[in-house]
C-alpha cells in the first residue's frame, strides 16, 4: 500500500478497518501530511517505510502493530515522537531513523526488544543521548552509526 507524492493530503485515514497488509506500507513524499491516524487496527504489515513529510508531526494509530520485517522512518522534518509504535516488539529486519529534525522522543518503542539485523539512528537533530541509550537498554543487540552515543 503506498500513500505518495500528494499535495493535499492533510491526514491519512478512511483504512481504520485494516487488519494487515500483505507487503510494503509505504507513506512518502506527502507534502502537507501531518498526521497518520487511519490504521487502527492493523497488526500485520511486512515493512514501513515513512519518509519525506516535511509537515508530519504525529504517527497515532499502529499501536496494535507487534511485529514487522522492516521500520524506516526518514526525513520527517517536524516528526517529535515515536508513539505511535508502543507495541512494537521486534524486527526481523531493520530499524531506520534518520533526519527526522524534531525527533526528542522515542518512548513509544520501549516495548521493542529485538531487531534481527541493524539498527540505525542519525542524524535526528532533537533526540537526546539518554533516549537512545534507554532504546539500546531493551534491545539484544546494539545500536549503530549512531552519533549521540
Amino acid at each position: 500500500m503506498s500513500v505518495s507524492n500528494t499535495d493535499e493530503l492533510a491526514t491519512i485515514g478512511g483504512v481504520e478497518s485494516l487488519e494487515w497488509i500483505g507487503g510494503l506500507l509505504t507513506i512518502y513524499d506527502n507534502r502537507k501530511l501531518e498526521r497518520i491516524d487511519g490504521f487502527a487496527r492493523l497488526s500485520r504489515v511486512e515493512w514501513i517505510n515513512i519518509g519525506s513529510n516535511p509537515r508530519l508531526k504525529e504517527i497515532r494509530s499502529l499501536q496494535h502493530l507487534e511485529t514487522t520485517s522492516g521500520l524506516v522512518i526518514f526525513n520527517n522534518a517536524r516528526l517529535g515522537d515515536m508513539n505511535g509504535f508502543s507495541s512494537l516488539k521486534s524486527l526481523s529486519g531493520n530499524l531506520l531513523l534518520k533526519g527526522n529534525d524534531a525527533l526528542s522522543d522515542i518512548n513509544g518503542l520501549q516495548h521493542l526488544d529485538s531487531v534481527k539485523t541493524s539498527v540505525t539512528i542519525e542524524d535526528d537533530g532533537a533526540l537526546g543521548q539518554c533516549a537512545v541509550c534507554r532504546l539500546k537498554s531493551n534491545l539484544k543487540n546494539t545500536i549503530a552509526k549512531n552519533r549521540s552515543v
